[in-house]
């Protein structure tokens, strides 16, 4: 008579603790599945976090720009209205010159002489002042232009990291989108039911052979001899519903093999494989 895990022989006998739930690999494959969708989610909110902090730097970087523009344009301004205020004072000299001429050409010429040193000396230093001041505006007016051009350069050069940063970030998303595609089709398994009776007998499905060595049903052991990729290994002593796994070359996942039922020279289980093909 056949004898099952739901034989109450069965159940006052568990065997030893190397028993394994036929379906131990599935729900690694679950959680690895879970752990993958997980960290896509954190690479997700890590890119949009990145991308919120270049954003909010770019528009304070922009603020920047517009303020030294500002202060640019003030400078430019003030320097024009020096300039203008100098050239109306010499105008204003010149024609002091002009009516001294008139209003003193009757002095003598030592006094006329001294008043013309006077404005002499004047329009001297309001020329200098000028070129002083021309001077001074020239060196502000390039100081800013030189720090617009620089922090110009530094808005080109974080837009530029933006975008590297964005197709980073796109590649990073698809390679695990493709990854849990990957996983997902992995997911998806054949199975196939199978009964061995008598030493020796086998059976092949798919590209794996199993052949049925011996039986102990009273300590519900089992051994076989599995053949897959031009070689044979030898599972001895193995127990009821223990879960078996081997890597062919044909699948991208461990086939498994489990032997749910055992008697005298008698055995039978499932064989479960990837429904897709590998590489």
């Amino acid at each position: 008579m056949l004898k099952t895990r739901e034989d109450p022989e069965f159940a006052d006998n568990n065997g030893p603790t190397l028993f394994r739930s036929a379906t131990s690999y599935i729900q690694i494959i679950i959680v690895a599945v879970a752990i993958l969708m997980s960290i896509g989610t954190y690479q997700n909110y890590r890119g949009a976090q990145h991308d919120r902090n270049d954003i909010a730097d770019l528009r304070r970087r922009q603020g920047d720009v517009e303020l030294f523009d500002k202060k640019l344009k003030d400078k430019q301004e003030q320097a024009q209205a020096r300039e203008a205020d100098t050239q109306n004072r010499l105008e204003e000299i010149r024609q002091r010159i002009g009516s001294i001429h008139n209003e003193f050409g009757h002095q003598s010429p030592l006094a006329l002489s001294k008043n013309l040193h006077e404005l002499k000396s004047k329009i001297d230093n309001l020329q200098s002042e000028l070129a002083e001041n021309t001077t001074r505006n020239k060196n502000d007016i390039a100081n800013l232009q030189e720090k617009l051009s620089a922090m110009q350069t530094d808005l080109e050069t974080i837009k530029s990291g933006m975008q590297a940063s964005g197709s980073e970030l796109a590649q990073s998303r698809a390679s695990t989108a493709e990854q849990l595609g990957e996983l997902r089709k992995s997911l998806r398994r054949n199975t196939y039911e199978f009964e061995l009776k008598g030493k020796g007998s086998y059976k092949t499905i798919t590209s794996i052979e199993i052949r049925l060595e011996g039986t102990k049903p009273k300590s519900y052991q089992f051994s076989i001899d599995i053949t897959f990729d031009g070689h044979t290994i030898q599972k001895s002593d193995c127990y009821l519903n223990e879960a078996i796994y081997v890597q062919t070359k044909l699948t991208p996942t461990p086939t498994e093999i489990v032997i749910d039922t055992i008697d005298t020279d008698l055995v039978h289980g499932h064989l479960s494989t990837s429904a897709v093909s590998g590489s």
